[in-house]
């Protein structure tokens, strides 16, 4: 294609349109009025410059539907390994002996207001599980180190999450 070289004439408010184009595509006056015309006076240009866009936005689309895609798998996988845990658990944990309840459930519920403290922490500094874990330890008294015992969370003055009439609305037999 051969090219001719033409002289036009452009008033003040086109010039400054035309600039700004340039600068912003970072191109020459002369390649912005020649782009301009193409698509003012060429509509197949104009449509291959849709379909350029088209199938841009076609790759983000389904971009976005494979990140959702994954969410959803991550999502299911961890279910999964809860489900699993816990299954375990309740199959390979023994019962507690009557005389030992009270005492289960006073530490349970101790063990219980740590975890949510340490989720809380987390959640609030962004950290995930798979992160190295943060010093959650008591520090130790003597008198806690003989028993082995964990002190109280920090708002252990709340009434107790854990109802020691049952589990899971049902009564302990």
């Amino acid at each position: 294609m051969d090219k001719y070289p033409l002289t036009i004439r452009l008033d003040d408010e086109l010039l400054k349109v035309v600039k700004v184009q340039a600068s912003l595509t970072r191109s020459s006056l002369g390649s912005v009025v020649v782009d301009a015309a193409r698509q003012a006076l060429m509509p197949e240009y104009r449509e291959k410059q849709e379909q350029t866009l088209l199938k841009a936005m076609d790759r983000c689309f389904n971009r976005l539907v494979k990140m959702h895609e994954d969410q959803q798998t991550q999502h299911e996988l961890v279910r999964e390994m809860l489900a699993m845990f816990v299954r375990t658990f309740l199959r390979h944990t023994p019962a507690v002996r009557p005389e030992h309840k009270d005492a289960a459930w006073a530490s349970a519920t101790n063990r219980f207001e740590v975890f949510l403290d340490a989720l809380a922490t987390n959640r609030r500094n962004r950290r995930s599980v798979m992160d190295p874990a943060p010093n959650q330890e008591a520090h130790k008294t003597p008198a806690n180190q003989e028993i082995g015992t964990i002190p109280a969370p920090k708002h252990s003055t709340q009434a107790s999450p854990l109802d020691p009439t049952g589990l899971f609305g049902r009564p302990f037999k």
